[in-house]
């Protein structure tokens, strides 16, 4: 209840004790109602104007505060309409705003699909690469290794060649030497050596008394038919042999007359005769 109705509450309260006193009066006075009214309640009459006075004061009173409280009320709501109207204005703001976002939203939300899209295939194309790293790594090691299986062959070919430049030297001097001696003996590289024996020492194993002897030295030796050997008994020289058969270890030769020292027996010393 606000104060207006306060008011009127109020007065109705007041103006039902006043009609119900004037009623009182009336009932017990209704003989002699001008007199009764003017000497029993005139008393009363002045005390009601009096509260009558009083309390069209306080209605006014009331008027007046209700006229300042609907004044406040009026530029309260004028207030709150203009806040209404801001808010308003902010609320088409914030729409139009949302309108943007939504917008805004579902150009990032088809973004994001793409950008997953993208993902995806980004993913996929770096399990390829890895792929591709992985078998490049298995590659690059096997190549590595290859490498290494390389670098040491290369070094064993450059030990095997410093080796054969070595040896090379070595038959380089072997061969001058050798064309030394050739040149001394008067000999040349195509002189036939076929008829020159090794030099081999070996010994009688049987002498039967005839002109065929047989010595330890064979074919595996390197002794030949037409080779000759010469005969030994400690310093002292007995003669000469003539191979006419070898065998893998042992071989039979025949004395030959024009050289024939001293007789041959078994375990007299032979070796090659090197012309």
């Amino acid at each position: 209840m606000n104060l207006l109705g306060k008011v009127f509450t109020v007065l109705i309260f007041i103006m039902s004790l006043v009609f119900m006193s004037f009623a009182v009066a009336v009932f017990a006075t209704h003989t002699n109602w001008k007199d009764k009214a003017v000497n029993t309640l005139k008393p009363e009459l002045n005390k009601a104007q009096q509260v009558n006075q009083d309390l069209q004061a306080e209605i006014e009173q009331l008027k007046n505060a209700l006229a300042k409280e609907r004044a406040a009320r009026v530029n309260v709501l004028a207030a709150l309409e203009t806040k209404l109207l801001q808010l308003q204005q902010q609320l088409t703001l914030k729409e139009e705003e949302a309108t943007k976002l939504e917008a805004a939203l579902q150009v990032l939300t088809e973004t994001n699909d793409s950008t997953q899209d993208t993902l995806t295939a980004l993913t996929n194309e770096v399990e390829t690469l890895r792929a591709e790293i992985k078998t490049t790594i298995q590659d690059r090691d096997a190549q590595f290794e290859a490498v290494v299986a390389l670098t040491d062959q290369l070094n064993q070919a450059r030990g095997e060649q410093s080796r054969i430049a070595e040896r090379n030297e070595q038959l380089i001097a072997q061969n001058a030497a050798m064309e030394n001696i050739l040149d001394k003996n008067g000999l040349t590289p195509e002189t036939p050596v076929s008829h020159i024996p090794p030099p081999l020492k070996g010994m009688i194993l049987e002498a039967s008394g005839g002109d065929l002897l047989e010595v330890s030295l064979g074919s595996d030796d390197g002794l030949k038919k037409g080779h000759q050997l010469e005969v030994f008994r400690g310093p002292q020289y007995l003669g000469r042999l003539e191979v006419v058969s070898t065998k893998p270890d042992v071989a039979a030769a025949r004395i030959l007359k024009p050289y024939h020292r001293a007789p041959i027996k078994r375990g007299d010393s032979v070796r090659t005769k090197v012309d």
